[in-house]
């Protein structure tokens, strides 16, 4: 659906055709339940990940017609899609990644290819402390770092290694000093300010966790700022720097 951030006027993008829609909107394969999002501005199109037909597509911006990237039958190792949400693309577009909490897994996607395989999973490999996630529940991309997936039941977060798979739990509510953090959703990167912004369900409060020494902060809920209060939020994102 797209919106007006003006008007708030919102429209169909690309759409099947159940009773209650109308006219379907866009041509291509039906979506199932889709569940993430990203924009590609390269090639001006979106790409949805979606949980029912346990697929990837892309759908163009101008004409909302939507194309079946990959689905199970394009596994390059055996790998299977559970219920995919999240996903990530990096720089150059030539690789995306996407989240599966209920697999537990990170996968690669080779978008040359159309295929993909798993990056790794909580049963693959633990981290070098013994520990794995889980309950992943989102994760962001830094650059020249890798991937950070933050695990709600473990209250922690893990670095994904982009090339070789490996993981290792990074940071914890223990970590670094300042207030301590728990059941953590989501996790956006704040380049500028070298800080992950976490939205968490447990305290009701967005933090900043320090890329460079693990140090938390409070940045809002709980006593710091003014306005209605959170309850379990779902979701950071960072404007721009400090924003």
């Amino acid at each position: 659906v797209a919106i007006s951030p003006v008007s708030g006027d919102r429209s169909a993008l690309s759409a099947n055709a159940p009773d209650d829609l109308g006219l379907s909107t866009g041509d291509g394969p039906e979506f199932g339940a889709p569940s993430g999002i990203l924009y590609q501005h390269s090639q001006a199109r979106f790409l949805v990940t979606d949980s029912g037909e346990r697929a990837l597509f892309s759908v163009e911006r101008d004409t909302g017609d939507r194309t079946l990237l990959i689905t199970n039958e394009d596994s390059s190792d055996g790998a299977f899609l559970g219920f995919p949400t999240k996903l990530l693309l990096s720089s150059n577009g030539g690789t995306t990644w996407i989240l599966d909490p209920a697999a537990r897994k990170v996968f690669e996607v080779n978008m040359a290819s159309n295929t993909f395989s798993t990056l790794t999973s909580d049963n693959e490999s633990y981290s070098a402390d013994g520990y794995t996630w889980t309950s992943p529940r989102d994760f962001a991309r830094v650059p020249g770092t890798g991937l950070f997936v933050t695990d709600y039941a473990g209250c922690a977060l893990y670095a994904v290694s982009t090339s070789s798979g490996s993981t290792a739990r990074t940071l914890d509510f223990s970590a670094g000093e300042g207030p301590a953090w728990s059941n953590p959703t989501a996790i956006e990167v704040d380049e500028d300010e070298e800080v992950l912004l976490l939205s968490c369900a447990d305290g009701d409060a967005i933090y900043s966790v320090s890329l460079r020494d693990g140090s938390r902060a409070l940045v809002s809920g709980a006593g710091v700022g003014a306005g209605p209060s959170l309850l379990e939020p779902q979701a950071v994102s960072a404007l721009d720097s400090g924003t």
